[in-house]
């Protein structure tokens, strides 16, 4: 590839990265926990929830219900199962397989909380959002992009090709967006040429994986948390 179609590349992908960013503030939402969900209600912080699915009651199963809400301004969103058995319990054979925060009545249930909670219904999918697939597959074809860029292009600034490899792995999103930003020089004049080395040291793949391995472990661990917190 020549540095030229390399810089190109590389200014699609921090374009698409921008475009990308608006589009998930627009229509992304948060996934929390129904504690929260609860806690919000009860305190008066939340005063209307859309629901997203459900089952008419005649039927006999469990279902997936979203809840749909606002708190300071971001959008969130929260699953229940909802389960109806004949006996108005969560327990019958037609309820065997449920899991997750379990209910006979989503409603019902939240406007213990609050009961002047008011309620919009809505005919979407609870598996999916307005954009939410095409943001999701144009975040796909930015990472496929940025990755052709890190292995078709010429040898990266900063790092190796598997340190930066490990890096995007581990942190993905700032990790795609260093990379396309500081992996090589913003004039096509300054690239080396194929084959030729970066002189100085650079990060190698094993310290990128051992170091990146411990944000990503952190991240995991305080998921659960925010989850229920934020």
């Amino acid at each position: 590839m020549t540095a030229r179609g390399h810089l190109l590349l590389r200014l699609a992908a921090l374009v698409g990265m921008v475009v990308l960013a608006f589009g998930w503030l627009l229509v992304g939402r948060v996934d929390t926990s129904a504690t929260r969900l609860e806690r919000a209600i009860a305190d008066g912080d939340v005063t209307s929830v859309e629901l997203a699915g459900g089952l008419d009651q005649p039927y006999l199963g469990f279902t997936t219900v979203e809840a749909r809400w606002r708190l300071h301004g971001i959008a969130r969103s929260t699953r229940f199962t909802e389960v109806h058995c004949r006996n108005g319990t969560m327990s019958c054979p037609a309820a065997r397989g449920a899991t997750g925060t379990r209910t006979t009545d989503v409603a019902a249930e939240l406007r213990t909380f609050a009961p002047g909670l008011r309620f919009a219904r809505s005919d979407a999918d609870p598996f999916t959002a307005p954009g939410r697939t095409t943001l999701g597959l144009g975040t796909l074809a930015i990472g496929m992009l940025v990755l052709l860029t890190l292995v078709a292009g010429p040898e990266p600034r900063l790092a190796t090709r598997w340190a930066w490899f490990w890096i995007m792995s581990g942190v993905p999103v700032v990790g795609g967006v260093a990379f396309t930003l500081l992996g090589a020089p913003w004039r096509a004049s300054a690239y080396l040429q194929p084959g030729v080395r970066p002189t100085g040291g650079r990060l190698t793949g094993g310290w990128a994986f051992l170091l990146c391995s411990i944000p990503a472990a952190v991240v995991g661990s305080l998921n659960g948390w925010l989850l229920g917190h934020w």
